[in-house]
């Protein structure tokens, strides 16, 4: 008696919506690292400054989108897959996560650009304002998917979603309100481009000065505060 009452429980619209925000209050953060990509702006910064601007640029946005989405829902879809205990096994992932991600702090750290000294940008970033937009969208797709920061974020928060007990439809909605946050960083810029075109120049190329030059202490912050948030969470999970 007492199993068919259970089964005949209603989940409430309220309910539905408190556990769709809870999870977007522990996925969004995860996000916002994401966006916090210095290497991003600079990247669709020269991109922009070139003779195919409007097709390049546009074309390394899709291709951020695209690389965010497919690595998020890859993750949910492997641990729904692989595991009877959803629960259990984000448990071991973000501990995972957090050990990579202050791995790769102290790593980031000790290769910091000294105080006062001009950084020097990465070789693969030269001949970017003459990027094709198969090039651009190429570059895009690695740099929001496939960078080692992005892709152990966006892995902890597929260890997150895929751990929520969402629908399949609220795992949509929130894994969509993921990645538009974490293109955020690719979205503006490019949105500036578009809406002010006389004014974008001077606009995108101070912000991108300014990334260059707090490129290192942002991913540093980033990783520090999302290693140590998954690292502890993780461990908390599993005692």
């Amino acid at each position: 008696m007492m199993s068919l009452e259970k089964s005949h429980e209603i989940v409430s619209p309220a309910q539905e919506e408190g556990s769709v925000l809870s999870t977007l209050s522990e996925t969004l953060p995860f996000a916002i690292g994401v966006a916090a990509s210095a290497v991003a702006v600079i990247a669709l910064v020269l991109i922009l400054q070139g003779s195919r601007a409007l097709s390049s640029g546009l074309s390394f946005t899709l291709g951020w989108v695209l690389g965010v989405g497919v690595v998020c829902a890859a993750g949910v879809a492997f641990g729904l897959a692989v595991s009877d205990d959803p629960a259990r096994w984000t448990q071991w992932l973000r501990t995972l996560l957090g050990a990579l991600l202050l791995v790769a702090a102290i790593r980031k750290w000790r290769q910091r650009v000294p105080s006062g000294q001009e950084p020097t940008p990465p070789k693969w970033m030269s001949g970017l304002q003459d990027s094709a937009p198969g090039k651009a969208a190429v570059l895009g797709f690695l740099l929001g998917g496939i960078n080692p920061k992005n892709l152990m974020l966006t892995l902890g928060a597929a260890a997150t979603l895929g751990a929520s007990g969402l629908s399949s439809s609220e795992l949509w909605i929130t894994g969509f309100a993921y990645v538009v946050v974490a293109s955020v960083t690719v979205l503006v810029p490019m949105g500036i481009y578009v809406l002010m075109r006389s004014k974008a120049d001077e606009l995108l190329a101070n912000l991108g000065e300014w990334m260059k030059s707090n490129s290192d202490a942002i991913t540093i912050v980033v990783l520090v505060i999302f290693g140590v948030k998954l690292l502890l969470g993780g461990l908390a999970g599993l005692t």
